[in-house]
């Protein structure tokens, strides 16, 4: 866990067609990297949670809604982030497109959950994204990381994998 406050520069291996290093600041920002497309889609429950399908390096439209439908009765809405031009192995060109995608999606998600409504994240997207949106995690309230069971040892699909905050129970005496 290492809030964005924390004040430390990270960097990131992160293997795209090649190992690279990504950080905030490893390029300048070009106004031709694509930012994001977003949808709306109302689910069939009133719930006031939001999930969130992250679509950066594959759609994964399909899948989350199939869950929702399944397992998660308490989400009332469904945002959808593809990147402009298309989810692919090449949407985030560095570091700090990363960076900048990350901050966008943070203050969009707070814009669209509703007060006490749990975020939950299905993400398709390169780790040092996920990193630097997972570093927004205070602003963005209580939130469940979804992970997808690519190789099917667990039923296919998705399954929570991290919940936060972590709530710590106080030990009674």
């Amino acid at each position: 866990m290492l809030n964005i406050k924390s004040g430390r520069h990270v960097e990131l291996e992160q293997r795209v067609l090649n190992r690279v290093i990504w950080r905030a600041g490893d390029t300048s920002r070009d106004p031709r990297w694509p930012g994001w497309d977003f949808t709306i889609d109302q689910v069939d429950t009133p719930g006031s949670d939001v999930a969130v399908g992250v679509c950066l390096t594959h759609d994964v439209g399909t899948a989350v809604k199939r869950h929702l439908a399944a397992a998660l009765p308490g989400v009332g809405r469904l945002l959808l982030a593809t990147p402009q031009g298309g989810a692919n192995s090449r949407a985030v060109a560095s570091g700090q497109h990363a960076f900048d995608l990350a901050e966008s999606l943070a203050q969009r998600i707070n814009a669209e959950r509703q007060v006490c409504g749990r975020v939950h994240l299905f993400i398709a997207a390169p780790n040092t994204f996920t990193f630097f949106l997972g570093q927004r995690q205070p602003s963005m309230g209580s939130i469940t990381l979804y992970e997808f069971d690519f190789e099917g040892q667990n039923g296919g699909g998705y399954a929570p994998s991290i919940a936060l905050p972590i709530v710590l129970a106080a030990l009674g005496s």
